[in-house]
This record gives structure tokens, C-alpha cells and sequence, in this order.
């Protein structure tokens, strides 16, 4: 079993972490435009990714089927102008028009049957000139029971986007919780362009 499954725990740990690396590259590529607007942050976790977004001036809506996620979100950001948060899986979303959607380490948790509606509905629910940016778990990763793909798989994923960065890394290391694990990471950054 992965550390990882104890949600409020890693969540506990996580909170105040910077925020995810794919979600500060997007942004420097809308703040280099001079834009800000509607996000969706799938996994949104301890909300340090949205918080960020916040502070960026972004209308943002989190997602989380945990509890213990909406719970925090509840607690620390609720009545906020610009933030809301749907408890829900990711076959539940209901969707609205974005211009970016943030997946950060959340879509390997995504049922492997699911991720290509998932991944098409994403698509869907762009703003033209709208960006996707998140990570993906590389068919090489230590937690086989998730939803793993290949790099040639992201790239298929977003042929009809321009793709801005797509990168892939290996390492061992240890997850929030102590567990040793290899990661298999492929980040990606795509804009709708048509």
C-alpha cells in the first residue's frame, strides 16, 4: 500500500509547500501575455496550488474527492470572492469554461479507463488561448496500480494543442511519507490553439 493513501496526513505535511513546479511555469508563460483568469486545479490537496493561483489575482475552483481536502479548503478559504471548491471525483466534475486547467501529480490517480474521457473533456473545457499544465506518472514509476502512460501517450494526448514543454525525469527518492520510491515523472505544458 502507498504511503500516499493516507490522505490527511500527507496533506497535513504538505501544507505551505511552494507551489508545484508545472503550476509556476504556466504562469510565467500567462504572465509574460499579461493574463489572469478562470482556473480549475484538479487535486487540489492542501490548496497551496490554488492559494497560489489566488494570490496570482486568478478566479480559481478546487477539486478534490478527499474530505479531509474540502475540509481544509472549508476552514481556510471558504467565502472568498474568486474561490469555490467541488468534493468530487474526477467522473463527477462538472465543468465550466476555464483558462487554465492545473493537474499537479493528480491524473495517475485517475481510473485508467477514465483518463482519455478525462483527458478529452480537459481539452473541451478550454478557453481558446487556454493552457493545460500538470504531471503525468511515467510507465516506469513505482506505483504500477495507478494510471501510467508514456511520454508518446502525453504527446498524443495534446497533438491538436501546441505543446510548450513537455519534459521527462527519473529519479529514486522518498514520497511525503517515508516511502522509498523510483518516479517517473513526464510534466507537460500545452495551449489551446484552435
Amino acid at each position: 500500500m502507498r504511503n500516499e493513501d493516507n490522505w490527511e496526513e500527507y496533506y497535513r505535511r504538505t501544507r505551505g509547500k511552494d507551489p508545484r513546479r508545472s503550476l509556476q511555469l504556466v504562469l510565467e508563460k500567462f504572465n509574460a501575455e499579461n493574463f489572469t483568469g478562470k482556473a480549475l486545479d484538479l487535486g487540489s490537496g492542501a490548496c497551496n496550488d490554488l492559494d497560489y493561483l489566488y494570490q496570482q489575482k486568478w478566479q480559481v475552483c478546487g477539486l478534490d474527492p478527499e474530505p479531509a481536502s474540502y475540509k481544509y479548503f472549508q476552514e481556510h478559504y471558504a467565502n472568498i470572492p474568486g474561490l469555490s471548491f467541488q468534493q468530487a471525483k474526477f467522473n463527477e466534475i462538472q465543468w465550466q469554461k476555464y483558462d487554465l486547467i492545473h493537474a499537479g501529480f493528480s491524473l495517475p490517480f485517475c481510473e485508467k479507463d477514465y483518463l482519455s474521457e478525462l483527458i478529452v473533456a480537459i481539452k473541451s473545457n478550454l478557453n481558446l488561448g487556454g493552457r493545460f499544465a500538470g504531471n503525468f506518472f511515467g510507465l516506469e514509476h513505482s506505483w504500477q496500480n495507478l494510471s501510467l502512460v508514456s511520454k508518446k501517450e502525453v504527446e498524443d494526448f495534446f497533438s491538436d494543442f501546441e505543446i510548450e514543454l513537455i519534459e521527462e525525469t527519473k529519479s529514486t527518492r522518498s514520497s511525503t511519507l517515508g516511502e522509498e520510491i523510483f518516479h517517473h515523472d513526464i510534466l507537460v505544458i500545452a495551449k489551446k490553439i484552435k
